[in-house]
């Protein structure tokens, strides 16, 4: 387990995109714990959906169904489900068999595709919450304090990394802005460096 958050920690330094590296920390996880799925759910923080968008699972049998017939969306969690508990208590929690949980909205999809023991987190840093992961498993498990102090570490340098995707994506558009209205202006705007280099100009400096 300590392998794998260290593995995780190092795919988050070095990846450039949410999209090429979330699934492939849950694929890790599941591989690593002997899960047969996961993902994760994004959530809107305006309207409080949550939107399902990074998913693995197993060559399992039936596995693959669960996320391909259940929903993708989700308007407005409940509170005793488990990602409305992951959400209210901003801490992981874990259910040792969904299938037989009428709290669980999706209990009779789990139950045909055969999975079990369940855990979800929060993906989160800083007091704010940008998701959850959840994760199944095929055999009904106790909750394993382990994984669940694993589960707080990788939540919260997720969150640490989408909080910092979010600020160099806010960067780059106030730059872009700011680039749009320099090229549209009248006068001329130029920079150069100490030694009288030109390093930028826009084009009615050009012109």
């Amino acid at each position: 387990r300590q392998s794998m958050e260290h593995t995780i920690t190092r795919l988050l330094a070095e990846s450039a995109s949410p999209e090429e590296v979330i699934p492939e920390i849950i694929q890790i996880i599941c591989e690593t714990l002997g899960w047969v799925c996961g993902a994760l759910w994004t959530l809107d923080r305006q309207t409080g959906a949550l939107q399902r968008s990074a998913v693995w699972s197993a060559t399992t049998p039936f596995v693959d169904d669960f996320y391909r017939t259940s929903k993708q969306y989700i308007q407005k969690p409940t509170k005793d489900g488990l990602i409305g508990q992951t959400l209210g208590a901003a801490a992981p929690i874990w259910n040792p068999d969904v299938s037989h949980d009428t709290r669980f909205l999706r209990a009779s999809v789990a139950r045909e595709c055969g999975l079990r023991a369940a855990l979800a987190f929060p993906i989160q840093a800083g007091g704010e919450i940008f998701g959850v992961m959840e994760f199944f498993n095929q055999q009904a498990q106790q909750a394993d304090h382990e994984i669940l102090q694993s589960a707080h570490f990788i939540g919260r340098h997720i969150g640490q990394f989408l909080q910092r995707k979010q600020a160099e994506d806010a960067l780059r558009e106030s730059e872009a802005h700011f680039r749009a209205l320099v090229d549209q202006a009248s006068d001329s705007f130029y920079m150069h460096d100490v030694e009288g280099n030109f390093i930028d100009v826009n084009q009615h400096g050009c012109d």
